[in-house]
């Protein structure tokens, strides 16, 4: 039986509801209560969030479809394409990723995984100096290649991303929400 199209709501979902009550609020705000600890509001931060506060609106652009056998047309909003953010764009970017990376780079042999986590009192500094993070990352990948040569062996080959967006944002739109981010500068932990 072939599927049938759902449309998605993405107005319905607790994560743009939110965004849509607080995001002029905390972005009104974050210079007195957040940059102190957390640096600057950067300017990709701010595009993503105006993108996926549109994302699936037919008012921010659409395309038509149209059914060739029995003339049935379909709206089909345009997405945001944002990833680490939106959950729908970055489920449907993460498969598509993973099935590039499994069919084109990865040969059939072992593999194994690495994940390199950031101790807490390191991430605000990391948080303000983003170059640092370039640094660290090169640095991180040049020891590993260095111990796996030593240690196992193996020929080169690698696979490496840094994830560091979302987290942050959304717990302390939350937090505004809920009013736990209030004038007396209270930041989560």
């Amino acid at each position: 039986m072939p599927s049938v199209y759902r449309p998605r709501r993405p107005r319905a979902s607790p994560l743009w509801q939110l965004v849509h009550r607080c995001w002029s609020d905390f972005e009104a705000g974050y210079e007195k209560r957040h940059r102190p600890i957390h640096g600057p509001l950067r300017h990709d931060a701010i595009a993503v969030v105006r993108q996926f506060h549109r994302c699936g609106d037919l008012a921010a652009g659409f395309t038509r479809l149209q059914c060739p056998d029995c003339g049935h047309e379909r709206l089909l909003a345009f997405t945001c394409k944002t990833r680490h953010f939106c959950p729908s764009c970055h489920q449907r970017k993460v498969r598509q990723t993973g099935d590039w990376i499994a069919r084109v780079l990865c040969f059939e042999v072992p593999h194994r995984q690495f994940v390199f986590t950031m101790p807490k009192p390191l991430r605000g500094i990391f948080r303000k100096r983003r170059k640092l993070l370039d640094h660290l990352f090169t640095t991180a990948i040049a020891s590993l290649r260095g111990w796996m040569r030593a240690r196992l062996e193996l020929p080169e080959g690698q696979l490496a991303a840094v994830q560091t967006f979302g987290d942050y944002l959304i717990r302390s739109l939350f937090e505004q929400e809920q009013g736990n981010g209030g004038e007396d500068g209270a930041t989560p932990t």
